[in-house]
């Protein structure tokens, strides 16, 4: 498996959010991804809103922070990144039909990860190019 230098955000509401403050904190430079192009105002201004908390967490040192970049091409975002968090809305169709579409465009060697609540990440998987039999 690969180090993650480059974490890639398929999805940039709540949860989306979340992953990203946290990694750009830790040092790890994220590409959010998204359809909508108003979501790239959205996430900046999550991170930002989420620095307060993350600098309480430890008295550790840290590595300098992550870039946060953003693109409405969720293919491109696939080739660029190094593991890629999915977050998209709980609609299996959906799901389903992102995952296979960006299954297709990231290298091999590339995991792909659920924030799925609802659905079985399996089923979610079964149109992608690699199924994950650890789901």
């Amino acid at each position: 498996m690969r180090q993650v230098k480059t974490l890639g955000l398929l999805g940039t509401g709540v949860i989306g959010g979340g992953w990203a403050a946290r990694a750009l904190h830790f040092g790890i430079n994220v590409l959010a991804a998204d359809v909508k192009p108003e979501m790239e105002a959205w996430i900046r201004g999550a991170v930002d809103n989420a620095e307060g908390a993350l600098s309480r967490l430890t008295f550790a040192p840290l590595p300098p922070k992550g870039v946060l970049t953003f693109t409405t091409d969720l293919a491109a975002m696939a080739r660029q990144v190094d593991f890629i968090q999915e977050n998209i809305p709980e609609q299996l169709e959906l799901k389903q039909r992102v995952l296979a579409d960006v299954s297709r465009c990231a290298p091999p060697d590339v995991l792909i990860a659920s924030s799925t609540s609802d659905l079985r990440p399996r089923i979610c998987s079964v149109t992608c190019r690699r199924p994950s039999v650890s789901w």
